[in-house]
């Protein structure tokens, strides 16, 4: 009697799993992915391929109890490089079965699938955060946008004031600029700049305060 369960259990683990060569192990490229994933089967023949079936998966039970058997692929001959599409499941590892034709169409191989779950990068804070600061910057830019053709739209002294505080503000930047200009022009220019204060100007410096707008 053990004997005979030990010639049972090693028919078993010849089936699987399948091998694309002597040294790597597994056929199924990918082995993992959400359902809709297309799967090409390598290093074996084959003209059925069942997912979740009930057979014997060398000592272990990988057949998932609960979950549907479905047969994905059904030819007429094996063929090579068999492809099929991981149908809707729950996230788990589920047994592929691989008939490749032989023991009068009996005979299979078998190699795992892992079906991941959704996506995590929407479950942590990140992302959001980064949405509601975008959504505020484009709500920002809107508003500004709004603004501008309002007043172009609008007349009088609002118009005048927004127009004195853009010249301004222009007028502020540009006197800013060349002040940097100013105290640092010279033949032997010092850096950094030892003060804000202009400093011995040259006969050069004087020609380029003369260009100067300012």
């Amino acid at each position: 009697m053990v004997a005979l369960g030990f010639l049972v259990s090693s028919l078993a683990e010849a089936h699987g799993p399948c091998r694309v060569s002597v040294d790597v192990v597994g056929c199924l490229r990918p082995a993992s992915g959400r359902p809709g994933t297309r799967v090409t089967i390598l290093g074996t023949a084959a003209y059925r391929v069942v997912w979740n079936e009930n057979i014997p998966y060398d000592s272990e039970s990988h057949y998932r109890r609960g979950a549907p058997t479905k047969a994905l692929v059904s030819f007429s001959q094996a063929e090579t490089k068999v492809e099929f599409v991981v149908p809707k499941a729950a996230p788990g590892v589920y047994p592929v079965a691989i008939y490749d034709g032989g023991e009068g169409g009996s005979h299979y191989t078998w190699d795992l699938f892992t079906v991941s779950g959704p996506s995590s990068f929407w479950r942590t804070p990140g992302p959001w955060l980064l949405l509601g600061l975008l959504g505020l910057f484009l709500l920002w830019l809107g508003r500004g946008r709004f603004g501008v053709r309002s007043s172009r739209s609008q007349k009088g002294p609002v118009v005048a004031r927004a127009r004195a505080r853009a010249t301004t503000a222009h007028e502020n930047a540009v006197y800013l600029f060349w002040t940097l200009v100013k105290t640092s022009v010279s033949p032997m220019p010092v850096w950094p700049i030892a003060s804000s204060r202009p400093s011995v100007h040259t006969a050069y410096t004087a020609s380029v305060l003369a260009a100067s707008p300012l």
